[in-house]
C-alpha cells in the first residue's frame, strides 16, 4: 500500500475593499448591457490552522506563533463590457523559508503569460508543476490563466501562524 505524507490545512484571511465602482447598466433590467468597472484594495490579515475547508494544503506542519511566509495572488477578471480590477484572490502556498516562497513567486511571474489552458483537457497537461527549494511539490491551475482573467500581483507575507 502506498505511503502518503501527512497534510496540514491553513486558512488565509484577506480583507477586500471596493474602492471604485462604475456602472452604465440598468440593474433593474437583466437584458441591459453597458460599460462597468470595479477596483479593489486587498490587505492580508492572518493565516491560521484550518481543519475543514483550507485555502492552502501543505506538507509543512507550522506550529502556533511560528514564523511563516504566505504566498497569495490578486487577479482581475471581466467580460466584453468591463473589468473587476484585483477582485479575484488566490491563496497559493505557505512556507517556513523566504527563499522557497520567492522561488515559487518567480516561477509564477515567469509563466503568467503562457496563454490560456484548455479547460477540458487532461489535468496533467493543463497545470503548472513546480518543486520549491524546501521540497514541496506544487501542482496548480492558476485562475488567471483563463481567457477573461489576468494576474495583477503576487505577494509574500511574512507572518506568524495564529490558532
Amino acid at each position: 500500500m502506498p505511503s502518503y505524507p501527512q497534510l496540514f490545512g491553513y486558512s488565509v484571511v484577506i480583507d477586500q475593499e471596493l474602492v471604485d465602482d462604475y456602472n452604465e447598466r440598468n440593474t433593474d433590467d437583466p437584458d441591459d448591457f453597458g460599460v462597468w468597472s470595479e477596483s479593489y484594495i486587498n490587505t492580508f490579515k492572518r493565516v491560521m490552522r484550518e481543519y475543514s475547508h483550507p485555502d492552502i494544503v501543505s506538507v509543512l506542519d507550522i506550529e502556533n506563533n511560528e514564523p511563516c511566509f504566505v504566498l497569495w495572488a490578486a487577479y482581475s477578471s471581466g467580460d466584453s463590457f468591463g473589468t473587476a480590477n484585483d477582485k479575484g484572490l488566490d491563496s497559493i502556498a505557505i512556507f517556513k523559508d523566504m527563499d522557497a516562497a520567492q522561488g515559487l513567486l518567480n516561477f509564477l511571474y515567469n509563466t503568467r503569460n503562457n496563454g490560456v489552458f484548455n479547460a477540458y483537457g487532461p489535468l496533467d497537461q493543463n497545470c503548472l508543476k513546480f518543486t520549491s527549494s524546501d521540497g514541496q511539490k506544487h501542482v496548480m491551475r492558476p485562475p488567471w490563466f483563463n481567457s477573461c482573467e489576468s494576474l495583477s500581483y503576487l505577494k509574500i507575507e511574512e507572518t506568524t501562524l495564529k490558532e
